[in-house]
């Protein structure tokens, strides 16, 4: 079924558990629905931590620059994969209407990053 996704104002990926939403996982089609619906809405999307995985693996984060999480390299090693073209640095990272954060530390920034992306700043 469709989702009525205009009462939200971005879409974030966060935390330990998010294979389910990865590509080959029971939410993945769902999770590329809303992904490519909140882009083209204009509406931010993001991931902090190894929540970052979703959007590598929905090509998101194809071309752009993202941030650093080593934890996300050891689970989810395929993000590092050429041909994603991701160049992966700093603790928060802000490209275009994709917000990614390294983890837990950057909580407080990152939900800032959101909020301005949200408010148009």
């Amino acid at each position: 079924p469709d989702m009525d996704l205009s009462d939200y104002a971005a879409v974030l990926f966060c935390g330990e558990r998010v294979d389910e939403y990865l590509p080959s996982g029971r939410g993945g089609a769902a999770a590329a629905k809303v992904i490519q619906r909140m882009q083209a809405a204009g509406k931010p999307v993001g991931a902090i931590g190894t929540g970052a995985a979703v959007l590598a693996g929905h090509e998101v984060l194809t071309g752009k620059r993202a941030a650093h999480c080593q934890p996300l390299f050891d689970k989810h090693p395929f993000v590092l994969l050429e041909k994603l073209r991701v160049a992966w640095g700093g603790p928060l990272v802000i490209d275009g209407g994709v917000v990614t954060a390294a983890g837990g530390r950057e909580a407080v920034p990152f939900a800032d990053a959101v909020l301005k992306l949200i408010d148009g700043k």
